[in-house]
């Protein structure tokens, strides 16, 4: 029996998990064990409709255990990956024994970097933006709130976003657009003033990666739509009443929402793995892990050896998970492995109602209701299973139809 490991319930573990279905009808000889700490899988592109109220988290999540019917050649462990010894071939993990295996794949991700909330990260108002119902249901409540304290009042309806990079970016962009469409129309003139989304960075860019073009077009729009930017000061501290900058200014705000910085897993960056400058794996191209035959990394968390960086998106993840499946499968057998060839798609993010941004090869650039239809259609496309796919159609037609009728109850 060879023995298939799966590490991380992002988009690129689970297109692998779907080869894998596919792959192994007729290879009875062969275990997959798929690894995560949660029972289900979050399309994360989708993460800030959720958060600005324009899809329901049930559209953007997927049962784990529903891609594998039962199939007896695959286990879906939740469980919490701690440790990997690639010599032994085992991968450790909280709750269970370790995971043998004969090909490893990585997909973890690349987890937010907590900054001053690393240790602690409880405070009341401090949000991942990865909880986006969670922020959902925050906005609406600080728009129920009671006014007669303008300062309390103040601190409710300001939401700080930490991070300028496009997961920062689109949280700021989709909530402020979402709450200036369905909540503030029907509020009072006080709530219309107070209200305010302040997004910022210690980097001296929005989208700093990107051409300086596009983050100078990324950053008028924000400002246009009325979103404060604030470059070169980072988040310091939030007591749950103040957002503390790096410069000891504070910006009255209960809510902080961190978008800010990620890195590979602890537990990876102590594996002895070879780690690119910005904490991803280094990987050659055929996605192996250099010098550890067998292991293979993919999505966020790969970068590769030589060559310009991949783009960090749905597509680049989903491709990888397929190919380092196909991999696997090619390595046990000893023939020889296929190459991961991207083909460039350019950047993309959505900057609110009807605007997004794409960067096209060449540095050309998509931008207005086009390039927001575009973006919407792509990242709908890529969301596993048509079952998701109606699932996201039906919640933006609903919304199209009733213009978020649900929100506006919170106010009435």
């Amino acid at each position: 029996m060879k023995r298939i490991c799966v590490v991380g319930g992002g988009l690129a573990g689970v297109e692998a998990l779907r080869h894998f279905q596919d792959a192994l009808v007729r290879r009875p000889n062969v275990h997959v064990t798929f690894i995560s700490p949660h029972e289900h899988f979050v399309y994360k592109p989708m993460l800030p409709d959720v958060a600005a109220g324009n899809l329901s988290a049930r559209s953007a999540m997927l049962r784990l255990g529903a891609l594998v019917d039962d199939d007896a050649k695959f286990t879906i462990l939740k469980d919490r990956a701690e440790g990997l010894d690639a010599s032994k071939g085992q991968v450790f993990v909280q709750n269970h024994d370790p995971v043998d295996f004969d090909e490893l794949i990585l997909a973890t991700g690349t987890p937010l970097d907590m900054g001053p909330f690393a240790q602690n990260d409880t405070t009341d108002g401090f949000l991942a933006w990865t909880q986006a119902e969670h922020i959902s249901r925050r906005v609406l409540e600080a728009f129920s709130a009671p006014g007669g304290d303008p300062e309390a009042h103040k601190r409710q309806l300001t939401f700080v976003v930490a991070g300028a990079g496009p997961a920062g970016v689109e949280l700021a962009a989709e909530l402020n657009a979402s709450v200036r469409r369905a909540l503030l129309p029907r509020a009072s003139e006080a709530i219309r003033k107070r209200f305010r989304v302040i997004l910022v960075d210690r980097r001296d860019a929005v989208l700093p990666s990107w051409s300086h073009e596009t983050s100078s077009h990324a950053r008028a729009c924000l400002e246009m739509a009325d979103i404060e930017v604030r470059l070169n000061d980072g988040v310091a501290g939030f007591d749950g009443q103040d957002v503390i900058l790096d410069s000891g200014a504070r910006i009255a705000s209960k809510h902080l929402l961190w978008a800010a910085g990620r890195q590979a897993p602890q537990w990876l960056q102590q594996s002895g793995l070879p780690l690119s400058d910005d904490g991803r794996l280094l990987v050659n191209d055929t996605l192996e892990v250099p010098d550890t035959e067998g292991v293979f990394a993919v999505g966020d968390l790969a970068t590769r050896q030589t060559g310009p960086a991949w783009p960090r998106l749905a597509s680049t993840a989903a491709r990888q998970g397929d190919i380092a499946a196909d991999n696997a499968l090619l390595d046990m057998v000893g023939a020889s492995l296929q190459p991961f060839e991207h083909t460039p798609l350019g950047h993309m993010v959505r900057l609110g109602h009807q605007q997004a941004l794409i960067e096209l090869p060449q540095q050309r650039l998509l931008t207005g209701t086009a390039a927001w239809a575009l973006v919407n259609l792509i990242h709908m496309s890529q969301a596993p299973t048509l079952t998701k796919k109606l699932a996201i159609c039906a919640d933006w037609l609903e919304n199209a139809i009733q213009g978020q009728e649900w929100t506006r109850a919170w106010i009435e």
